[in-house]
């Protein structure tokens, strides 16, 4: 088992088979994880929508967000007078 999954699993409290299902499907890693929906882990793993929200949103607490703020640079240069 994987570092990132040994940390899911103990994390979350997940059981040695999804984890076993995870391996299986070669998802091993956070980059495997990051375009799952709750519908990916209900049908394909059959977890219910608490446990896929809880994964869902434990694997969203790991990826660094992008900052929703508009960042504009503005360069002024000091007129004659200021100087």
């Amino acid at each position: 088992m994987t570092k990132f999954l040994e940390t899911l699993k103990t994390s979350l409290n997940l059981s040695s088979e999804l984890i076993a299902k995870f391996v299986e499907e070669g998802m091993t890693e956070l980059i495997h994880f990051v375009k799952l929906t709750k519908e990916d882990l209900r049908n394909d793993f059959g977890l219910k929508l608490g446990p896929a929200n809880a994964i869902l949103l434990h694997i969203e607490s790991l990826i660094p967000q992008k900052s929703s703020l508009p960042v504009s640079i503005r360069i002024e240069e000091e007129s004659e007078e200021e100087k």
